[in-house]
């Protein structure tokens, strides 16, 4: 048998989850979709994966590849929680050889950014190439070595 307080603990947290009565610091910290208005199911998506520092997610903004028309490649950073991290955003060049660095993006984000790749910085008219994104996270930008992950996309291919 339930002691009272307990039970009415217990209610009070069902009612409370039911009807949104809980404070904002007893609910968990979802990450909000900076897709908002925008129902793409991106193919270059590492899905959420949680490493031993952060929960996050990195995708771009096709479903397919990107074709002479596109300009830029964007890409989305999100992650869990509303603590501020450092990221830092890469772009490479896939090759035999390897991952060739191509440009990259930093800053601070508490639940997600977005970041540009403008395709005429590193690709000329009439070529294509093979690319990936990869995001690593910091607790600051100044205690680097606080690590808290990296995040890499699957290959995608740019028309140029």
């Amino acid at each position: 048998m339930m002691k009272k307080p307990a039970f009415l603990v217990s209610m009070c947290l069902s009612m409370g989850l039911l009807y949104g009565a809980l404070p904002a610091s007893a609910e968990p910290a979802p990450a909000v979709p900076l897709q908002a208005g925008h129902d793409i199911s991106p193919t270059v998506d590492t899905g959420w994966v949680k490493t031993w520092g952060a929960e996050a997610r990195l995708y771009t903004d096709r479903e397919k590849d990107y074709s002479p028309a596109d300009s830029y490649v964007e890409v989305t950073a999100e992650k869990k929680g509303w603590e501020t991290n450092y990221y830092e955003i890469y772009l490479y060049r896939v090759e035999l050889t390897g991952l060739h660095f191509v440009n990259y993006k930093t800053g601070y984000m508490s639940v997600g950014t977005k970041e540009k790749f403008y395709i005429d910085d590193f690709l000329s008219k009439g070529s294509s190439g093979e690319f990936k994104v990869e995001m690593k996270l910091y607790k600051e930008r100044k205690d680097r070595d606080q690590y808290l992950g990296e995040w890499r996309t699957k290959t995608f291919k740019i028309n140029h």
